[in-house]
């Protein structure tokens, strides 16, 4: 039996690449179990909290069934290829932006943190620009949207962290309520996700609490997954300069170097389901009601799918991992959070080729579901970029002293 129970109070534990695979397109495992979910975080939840439950049970994150297909195609085509095609000289915009800024300002030798200069703000201010936002500007939205992270990343929340989530929500959620009364000359051309949603809600295909919930859920899923991707993709490269060597210069290897991260070290470690009825997944009988948790990062790395997985390989070639999900509830927003990782990635190659880790270790976050770096100090070599020039051979990316 490739299953076990002895996780998260008697849970089912998927780990196998197949086994998680099936779990996550299982139409019979549910993800709506926003309620119970809340309500178990203290005594006084089910009284304090309606308003989160309310609001996580309405949005796309835990839908199921017409409700999900219906937001979903309302959502998809904000952040389709060809709205996510317009968005790339805004995006290259953001990147030379930040990078003109450190070169600047840069002195030789000193350090930068590459989560609080890149990782962070890139993907916030993309997504708010699809929503219409100002949020990255906003200290005290971005606090609410990391408090809702925290919440979801937590598998047994206390009453705390709900509250504070609850009140990260709403504070979003009145943001946006905020930001459409003001709009009198309409929605801006490059929202995109916020356009689609007042068509739809002019259509009468969404209620206006439906719009303003997804605007919130979406601000903070659109760039929690993608900032620890980011500094994931660094620290690998950082630790694997050879491979990195690799990808530099060869832009049509990017991508495939970013799924090898995805699957080497996953932004999300694990999702959960809830059983709507009694099944069979895997030699695993799972009763209705019970709880399984899909280990993506642990299928990742199965032995039976990808030849020694504990290797970091840009070459693999063998897919996309289960890191953005997989079936009806696949992260809506893949290709877009792949792109801002691979213009970023690209840029960097171009314009910072010495990059290089200051200091022994990184600080990672300390969330069980969400992986990725808290703090990743990295330090430039001024003029590089001339010296590489002039000598006509590459400048690696490498940890320090190496």
């Amino acid at each position: 039996m490739r299953w076990t129970e002895v996780y998260c109070a008697g849970a089912w534990l998927a780990t196998t690449y197949e086994d998680v695979q099936a779990c996550l397109r299982d139409p019979r495992l549910s993800v709506a179990r926003a309620g119970t979910w809340v309500n178990s975080s203290g005594a006084d939840a089910r009284a304090q909290l309606h308003g989160l439950k309310s609001i996580l049970a309405r949005s796309l994150l835990f839908t199921e069934g017409k409700r999900h297909r219906r937001l979903r195609q309302l959502l998809a085509p904000g952040v389709g290829r060809a709205a996510i095609a317009q968005l790339e000289p805004f995006l290259r915009h953001c990147v030379d932006e930040s990078i003109d800024a450190l070169e600047a300002r840069a002195t030789r030798g000193a350090s930068f943190d590459f989560m609080e200069r890149f990782a962070r703000p890139l993907p916030l201010r993309v997504i708010s620009r699809l929503l219409g936002s100002d949020a990255f500007e906003r200290a005290e939205l971005v606090a609410a949207a990391e408090s809702i992270a925290h919440f979801i990343g937590e598998p047994t929340p206390g009453i705390e962290a709900a509250r504070a989530a609850q009140q990260g929500a709403v504070l979003l959620i009145e943001h946006f309520r905020q930001g459409l009364a003001s709009q009198r000359t309409g929605v801006p051309e490059h929202a995109s996700v916020l356009a689609g949603l007042m068509d739809a809600h002019l259509r009468e295909r969404l209620s206006a609490r439906e719009l303003l919930i997804q605007c919130a859920m979406m601000l903070f899923a659109g760039f929690e997954t993608t900032r620890n991707l980011l500094g994931n993709i660094l620290h690998a490269f950082l630790e694997h300069p050879l491979q990195w060597d690799t990808v530099r210069g060869r832009p049509e290897r990017l991508r495939g170097a970013i799924l090898e991260v995805l699957r080497w070290n996953s932004p999300v470690r694990y999702t959960a389901r809830r059983a709507r009825e009694t099944l069979d997944i895997g030699g695993a009988r799972i009763e209705r009601g019970q709880l399984v948790v899909a280990m993506i990062a642990a299928a990742n790395r199965d032995p039976r799918r990808y030849e020694k997985p504990e290797e970091f390989r840009v070459d693999r070639a063998q897919g996309m991992p289960l890191s953005f999900g997989w079936g009806a509830h696949a992260c809506i927003g893949a290709e877009l959070s792949l792109m801002e990782a691979q213009l970023l990635f690209a840029r960097i190659a171009e314009r910072l080729p010495g990059l290089r880790a200051a200091g022994p270790a990184v600080r990672w976050a300390e969330n069980p579901v969400y992986c990725g770096p808290q703090r990743l100090e990295v330090t430039i070599a001024l003029g590089a970029r001339d010296r590489v020039a002039s000598q006509g051979e590459p400048m690696p990316m490498s940890l320090s002293g190496t």
